[in-house]
């Protein structure tokens, strides 16, 4: 009889890549596999259904609607939420009620457990509105539970009721993830991190570190650009808006415009392009989303991939790896990475594949002059940056997965 793993996330596959890729590898492995996750009511919801059609034959997909349709659901959870944040210092020891003012899909989550009872041998949640509901279903089914740590939840930027969310989301992860069979880490400074702030000496749950690259199946032999094309430089996020750096970059880049191109892929913000974006037309252009495997073999066009992050923006930030600078660094691009301590040892580490820069116009414009003036060398060296890249592909990263699923 099949092993069944539950996977559980309060996103869904598209805006959640990392639980697509381990319910991808349990297919693989002959489990049988159910996924929970939300329909987003925005942009991903188009790439979801490429997901859904992909994975309806293979898994089983349940989804709760995360949007006002259908009203109630949607309204008792926003009542609950927003009522247990005005009256929290009357509840700051209370699980459920620290889960639901956190937020409000681990509400409506666990009401969708009341009406539905899947079984599964594991149940694997990976984001913190799940952790709550899942470990409590657990509890009920008297089966296994565990979770992925994709970012580091109380150095997240937080914009509302900010001392109280870190307290909750302290107090979530303290009390409940020494009873989780196992705590996977998407990059070796969280790990680090939660084993300090999290976990006590006394608590045995097994931590470890699965790396958050890419299937190299995905990848393809890099486009090499000829000598005398510009050279083609790359971002891209979920959303492209204010505070992720390109406000700062774009202005440096432009004395570079007669010499590079630079391709923004993402949902565009419409304020931020028509107050950033479009001053800078004349080197700049922008693709819309793409799913991740068309992403990725969209990279192979690319020279250098920009990593650009605040290490002040927020804790997390500064020690989580991107899905971006996994990307580049799979698809054999030169990165230009900002000083974040997870970044910078990432390129420490891996020397040939890119170089740190900090936020400084001078630093930034002499690196970017010296990248310029090495321009071949750097094409040059795509399709050994490519291959040396496939020994930390998600393939080998997930052997850990592997052994601790069976």
């Amino acid at each position: 009889m099949k092993k069944k793993i539950l996977f559980i996330s309060t996103a869904n596959l598209t805006t959640n890549p990392r639980i697509s890729k381990e319910i991808k590898l349990a297919i693989s492995l002959n489990y049988d596999v159910q996924f929970i996750g939300f329909n987003m009511n925005n942009w991903s919801d188009e790439i979801e259904k490429k997901h859904i059609e992909t994975l309806k034959n293979t898994i089983t997909l349940y989804y709760i609607n995360a949007g006002r349709k259908p009203f109630l659901p949607w309204f008792i959870s926003s009542v609950t939420e927003i009522g247990l944040r005005k009256v929290f210092f009357l509840f700051t020891t209370s699980l459920k009620a620290n889960a639901y003012a956190s937020n409000k899909r681990s509400f409506l989550l666990q009401q969708w457990f009341q009406k539905n009872k899947p079984t599964a041998d594991l149940i694997v949640a990976h984001t913190l509105g799940a952790l709550y509901p899942v470990y409590q279903y657990a509890q009920n089914l008297k089966t296994d539970f565990a979770f992925d740590v994709e970012d580091y939840h109380p150095g997240e930027k937080i914009h509302n009721d900010i001392n109280n969310e870190h307290q909750r989301r302290i107090f979530l992860l303290r009390q409940l993830l020494p009873f989780a069979k196992y705590i996977s880490c998407a990059a070796p400074l969280i790990e680090l991190q939660i084993r300090r702030t999290i976990l006590s000496d006394t608590i045995s749950t097994h931590i470890f570190t699965v790396n958050n690259s890419f299937s190299q199946q995905e990848f393809i032999k890099p486009v090499l650009t000829d000598k005398e094309e510009k050279l083609n430089l790359v971002w891209f996020s979920q959303n492209i808006s204010f505070g992720r750096g390109l406000e700062i970059v774009l202005p440096m880049l432009e004395q570079f415009a007669n010499k590079i191109t630079v391709t923004l892929i993402g949902n565009m913000d419409t304020h931020f392009y028509q107050s950033i974006v479009v001053q800078y037309a004349n080197f700049v252009q922008v693709l819309q989303p793409l799913s991740q495997t068309a992403l990725h073999k969209k990279l192979a066009e690319y020279d250098i991939g920009l990593a650009i992050e605040d290490a002040n923006a927020d804790e997390n930030r500064n020690i989580c790896l991107t899905n971006k600078i996994w990307s580049y660094y799979q698809a054999g691009l030169y990165i230009i990475a900002t000083n974040t301590k997870a970044q910078n040892k990432f390129i420490t580490e891996n020397k040939q594949h890119g170089v740190i820069v900090n936020f400084s116009e001078n630093d930034f414009k002499k690196l970017f002059q010296e990248i310029i003036d090495s321009k071949d060398l750097i094409i040059s060296a795509k399709n050994k940056r490519h291959q040396t890249a496939i020994n930390d592909s998600w393939e080998n990263e997930t052997k850990k997965l592997i052994e601790v699923w069976k």
